[in-house]
């Protein structure tokens, strides 16, 4: 539902829950930023992220309702 209300451009769905799961749908060789609506589930994935050995990655905390309340903004 959330990605549903509004997600960036160009934004991969993988919740959080079945992120463990879905590791092959993320790129090691390309920065991933990682974002939620409210920044709070993003820091779970991070960690997740970096635990499996990825090291090209941020965490967008203001999350989609600053991304929503900021339009032109860059990460």
């Amino acid at each position: 539902m959330e990605y549903n209300n509004g997600h960036i451009e160009g934004a991969v769905r993988v919740f959080v829950g079945t992120l463990q799961d879905n590791l092959y749908k993320i790129s090691k060789d390309k920065q991933v930023v990682i974002h939620c609506q409210g920044g709070d589930r993003a820091a779970i994935a991070y960690a997740i992220l970096r635990r499996n050995g990825f090291d090209t990655i941020k965490n967008y905390s203001g999350g989609m309702k600053e991304w929503l309340a900021n339009p032109g903004k860059t990460i």
